[in-house]
């Protein structure tokens, strides 16, 4: 929890009145590995890690079905609970949900796969999208937590995809 503590003092320091957060929602996904060519090291083993964008771990409907979903009631928001702990009288806590609907259906499924899969059949896209529910329990959750000042959903307009992958 130190680099919590440093975190927010940074925050305090640069003048901010908030402190970003991610919660604890998180969706098991793929990614590619590459070895880093950077000066620094930045991961252990030489690697650095991309997001799969071509593939997904659910590519039809059985993996779907066989996909670990989290339960919101197991989803731990240590970090946040620890910063609002911590924060100096006049400073909130902002909770940070990384990703959207349309970007975790895209992380899921590839980029490859989501197009077809969202044209051939807008019911499996539904389905898809339902990981909302699970992103409004997350924030349902976090929003008890004190000196909660806002809570921030990233999230891209899933409308530019329909106009894209869909025929008029």
């Amino acid at each position: 929890m130190k680099s919590i503590e440093m975190y927010v003092r940074f925050c305090r320091e640069a003048g901010y009145d908030y402190v970003f957060m991610v919660t604890g929602f998180s969706l098991q996904r793929h990614f590619k590995a590459a070895a880093d060519s950077a000066l620094v090291q930045n991961w252990p083993g030489g690697q650095r890690y991309w997001q799969d964008e071509s593939s997904g771990p659910i590519q039809n409907w059985a993996d779907f079905e066989a996909y670990p979903w989290p339960k919101a009631e197991e989803l731990s928001h240590a970090g946040l609970e620890y910063a609002s702990s911590i924060v100096p009288d006049g400073m909130k806590v902002a909770a940070f949900m990384y990703g959207g609907v349309f970007e975790h259906s895209t992380w899921l499924m590839g980029w490859s796969r989501f197009p077809t899969l969202f044209a051939t059949s807008p019911t499996s896209w539904k389905q898809s999208a339902s990981g909302g529910e699970l992103a409004t329990a997350t924030a349902a959750q976090v929003a008890t937590i004190d000196n909660l000042g806002m809570i921030f959903l990233s999230m891209t307009s899933a409308s530019i995809v329909v106009r894209w992958s869909r025929p008029t």
